[in-house]
């Protein structure tokens, strides 16, 4: 079971002991959907996965977390596919059987909100936030993303 989580964590280049890291990766897919990832995205993930509390105190002030994000638009810009997110889905499932029921669901349901907060940023000002790529991206994720 801990052998997924591992292979996630080395092919998203995961830091050492920050698994919950993991949980902030499906939006980078999000994000990547309709082209190219937005600086207001990459933004967008950072506040809101705070906001979330998704990533706590400890992470928001680590240089692990800023080399991390750092380096994740352009990963995921140039390097993921749909493969990819299968083995994320799967490492995050097994990371939130360590919580209890209840907790793991919370978790999701932050996971889902981040990543419908990252479609909406890059829209325009006015009219329709989130492109139909976005969508189904979303729909791909929250399919993958045990309930």
């Amino acid at each position: 079971m801990q052998e997924t989580i591992t292979q996630a964590m080395k092919v998203f280049e995961v830091p050492p002991h920050r698994s919950n890291f993991l949980f902030l990766l499906p939006p980078f897919f999000v994000a990547k959907a309709d082209g190219k990832i937005s600086f207001k995205e990459i933004s967008s993930i950072c506040f809101n996965a705070a906001r979330l509390g998704l990533i706590g105190p400890q992470d928001q002030s680590s240089e692990d977390l800023d080399a991390f994000i750092e380096k994740k638009a352009e990963q995921f810009q140039n390097k993921m596919s749909i493969g990819d997110l299968d083995l994320l889905a799967k490492a995050i499932n097994e990371r939130l059987e360590a919580f209890a029921p209840e907790k793991a669901h919370a978790i999701r349901e932050r996971i889902y909100e981040l990543c419908i907060n990252v479609a909406d940023a890059s829209g325009p000002l006015f009219g329709e936030h989130i492109s139909e790529e976005e969508r189904r991206m979303l729909e791909l994720i929250f399919n993958k993303l045990e309930k």
